[in-house]
C-alpha cells in the first residue's frame, strides 16, 4: 500500500468544511435570486399595466413583464418603444 503524505491527509480532512461553507453560500444565493425575481416580476406587472392599460391578453405581455424590468435593472430603457415610436434603421 502506498502511504498518503501528511499534506494531502490534512487537506482531505479539512475539505468538508470548505464544501459545507460553499453549500451554505449557494443556498443563500438561491434565496437572493428568488427575492430578486419576485421584485422584478412585481415591478414588471405594475409597469406593464400602467404603460398599456388596454392591451389585449397575449404572450407579448408576458414577455414584456420580464423583459422591461430586466433591462431597467441594467438601466437600458427602450425609450423608442416607451414613447410609441418605432425607428426604422436605414441600412
Amino acid at each position: 500500500m502506498t502511504q498518503i503524505s501528511t499534506a494531502s491527509r490534512g487537506f482531505v480532512s479539512y475539505s468538508w468544511a470548505f464544501l459545507f461553507c460553499f453549500a451554505l453560500q449557494v443556498v443563500d444565493l438561491m434565496f437572493f435570486i428568488l427575492l430578486c425575481v419576485v421584485f422584478m416580476l412585481a415591478y414588471g406587472v405594475a409597469a406593464q399595466s400602467l404603460m398599456y392599460p388596454n392591451a389585449e391578453p397575449s404572450f407579448d405581455i408576458l414577455y414584456n413583464v420580464f423583459y422591461h424590468p430586466y433591462l431597467s435593472m441594467y438601466q437600458e430603457f427602450p425609450l423608442d418603444e416607451l414613447a410609441g415610436v418605432y425607428i426604422v434603421s436605414l441600412r
